[in-house]
């Protein structure tokens, strides 16, 4: 090896080892404190404000057919399992179980369902890693609902077109479509609401018996928040 080649594998060595230190800082007040490993805080705290949004949404719905509280219940409620399967793997990193490395590998996987499938076999300690398809399928038909919320992009053609990647959604939520409303109407209503919160829970449900995790505390237990 030249030594210009050796110089610009030092400096890219040097430069991945500043990339790799800028991922994660202590406050300056905090350095001498001793490090606690609390994971888990995220998916509870958004499980309960997304019970908060459909306790609002079902007031709503009893005074008419749609509630914009819908849809921030449908991205709390996912965005808890994304949390609770996230915590459970950084866990095995904190424990030393699998390498940063494997676990980044995992969580960069863009197919929710494989993705969703590998952290199983990984999370598992029973080593089953298995989950029933049926949950995985309605699972992917939300996350496809849910995205399309939140990347919302609205299509100029007929309103009663609705958009390709929500056919399964439809279909699994059983909804109906609203006369002379487009799918955003068609979506906001009681049995969309429900068959969020039904898939969302069973795939929480199956993680935190994949982990042994007491399900009791997770879904009904009070979580004590900081009030300013």
């Amino acid at each position: 090896m030249t030594k210009e080649a050796q110089k610009q594998k030092t400096t890219l060595k040097e430069t991945s080892d500043k990339i790799m230190v800028r991922r994660i800082f202590i406050p300056k007040e905090l350095e001498d404190k001793k490090s606690l490993f609390l994971f888990g805080t995220m998916s509870k705290r958004y499980w309960d404000f997304a019970t908060e949004m459909e306790s609002k949404a079902l007031s709503q719905l009893k005074l008419q057919l749609n509630s914009f509280y819908v849809f921030p219940t449908i991205i709390f409620y996912c965005a808890s399992f994304d949390a609770l399967l996230n915590e459970g793997l950084t866990n095995l990193i904190a424990s030393n179980v699998r390498k940063e490395d494997e676990v980044n590998c995992i969580k960069n996987v863009r197919d929710v369902v494989k993705r969703i499938r590998i952290s199983a076999i990984f999370l598992d300690k029973k080593q089953r890693g298995i989950i029933k398809e049926s949950i995985l399928n309605e699972y992917k038909a939300l996350t496809e609902l849910r995205n399309a919320v939140v990347h919302y992009n609205p299509e100029f053609s007929s309103i009663f077109h609705y958009p390709q990647r929500l056919k399964e959604s439809f279909v699994r939520s059983k909804t109906e479509p609203v006369k002379g409303g487009d799918w955003v109407t068609t979506f906001e209503t009681k049995v969309v609401l429900i068959w969020a919160k039904t898939t969302a829970k069973k795939m929480i449900d199956c993680f935190l018996g994949l982990q042994q995790m007491d399900k009791k505390e997770f879904f009904e237990g009070s979580t004590n928040y900081h009030k300013s």
